[in-house]
């Protein structure tokens, strides 16, 4: 009998130490994830300014621009813009007013729906975000038109689709969700790698204060976000874009069978020995 506590108690040892070293696992891979998937952001970022600002240098488009040719500004947004596989591509005039936009062209005249871009590039030559635009969400960048005061702004944008989601999981490891709040306090999948019968799940699990304002570097954790399980899910929720109206979070899982297998190999391992152990001795 006391041979036989003796082996109980090594093996419930054994089980927390694994369980503790898997917890710890599935942490150190959420946090390699969320610097990978901010890293890749910010790369697609510097990408679109680079490609925005080539086009806004451009003589012949900034001739166009201050003769007010729209036929050639949607050209060469179009053109510049399937160069770069970009889905988004307008032009704001100095008051804040679409002057072309290559996808949407009924948007012409109307006040540019983001206003603190704009701002934002005034003040610093170039400016990045989140936003959503008719239900879909892009990374947004806008740069200035000089000549050599700003004539315009140019807005270049990538989609945010389950294609991105993917090429982030395969360099994140995680799955790979993009979430945006709707009116009632209610979110929506707008992109994501996690299978569609878990995404209830996933939804139900999100905390209702997804986390502070991104420009806030002094808040959040260790990783820049918040932990929390949704199911069979380790998540780690990131806010890239936040306002009174509405959010766009991304959050990062990790599958707890997919991470806890090679330990339950190793649990099944020492439990078979255990046993063989005691029926030899």
């Amino acid at each position: 009998i006391l041979f036989i506590v003796v082996q109980g108690v090594v093996l419930v040892i054994v089980d927390t130490a694994i369980s503790q070293n898997a917890r710890d696992k599935i942490e150190e891979e959420l946090a390699v994830g969320a610097r990978v998937f901010r890293r890749q952001l910010e790369q697609n970022n510097n990408q679109l300014v680079q490609a925005a600002e080539i086009l806004s240098r451009d003589f012949a488009f900034r001739e166009a621009v201050g003769t007010n040719d729209v036929a050639t500004i949607v050209s060469a947004l179009q053109n510049h813009g399937s160069r770069i596989g970009a889905a988004v591509m307008m032009l704001a005039s100095p008051t804040r007013r679409v002057m072309a936009d290559a996808q949407r062209p009924e948007e012409v005249g109307r006040p540019f729906a983001f206003p603190g871009l704009i701002d934002a590039a005034e003040r610093d030559g170039r400016a990045a975000g989140m936003v959503r635009i008719a239900g879909r969400a892009y990374q947004l960048v806008v740069v200035p038109v000089l000549a050599p005061a700003p004539i315009a702004w140019a807005a270049f944008g990538f989609p945010v689709d389950d294609r991105f989601a993917r090429d982030l999981q395969s360099l994140t490891g995680l799955h790979v969700s993009f979430l945006t709040r709707m009116h009632g306090n209610k979110w929506m999948v707008l992109a994501s790698t996690v299978p569609p019968e878990s995404r209830p799940q996933l939804l139900a699990a999100i905390p209702a204060q997804p986390g502070p304002d991104p420009r806030d570097t002094s808040a959040g954790t260790q990783t820049g976000g918040i932990r929390f399980a949704a199911g069979e899910y380790e998540s780690l929720l990131l806010t890239l874009e936040q306002n009174d109206d509405s959010a766009i979070i991304a959050v990062l899982e990790r599958s707890l069978e997919e991470a806890l297998a090679p330990f339950r190999r190793l649990e099944t391992l020492l439990s078979v020995l255990a046993v063989g152990v005691l029926t030899i001795s």
